[in-house]
């Protein structure tokens, strides 16, 4: 009975010292790659996708200061003529003021619809399509 209680013990302490902390650090290799991997995608994505996202801040803070700040008043050529000098002072290529739509309605109010995407190779074949549609605004015009 003795011996089977020294084995018994002999094999906790064995079990204790497997599963101890101590023991079990770090990742396994498998586990760092798939990490690395992750990380790797989640940098490409955001590296991609940064420059449209920055260039979609600067067409909509163009159209937002043109509409609170001269566009009262203003027929639809004179507010693209604006947006034109504003795009090329501001380098924004990705939208040209042909692209966007400005219409007169018979209220008077001039309506501007600058919605566009924008498509970019992301690997291989894949390519990431951005949509940007909150870019519509009225004016009132002259």
């Amino acid at each position: 009975m003795a011996k089977t209680h020294y084995n018994t013990v002999k094999n906790n302490k064995w079990r204790n010292i497997m599963v101890s902390p101590i023991r079990q650090r770090g990742l396994s290799g498998l586990s760092l790659l798939m990490v690395l991997l992750l990380i790797g995608f989640f940098a490409t994505v955001f590296v991609k996708l940064l420059p449209i996202y920055m260039s979609s801040w600067t067409v909509k803070s163009v159209l937002t200061s043109i509409v609170e700040e001269g566009g009262t008043g203003m027929t639809p050529a004179e507010i693209r003529k604006k947006i034109d000098r504003s795009f090329n002072m501001n380098q924004v290529t990705v939208i040209t003021t042909k692209d966007i739509d400005i219409k007169r309605e018979k209220s008077g109010k001039v309506k501007i619809n600058a919605n566009y995407e924008q498509r970019v190779p992301f690997m291989q074949n894949v390519d990431v399509v951005v949509k940007f549609e909150k870019l519509q605004f009225e004016v009132q015009g002259k």
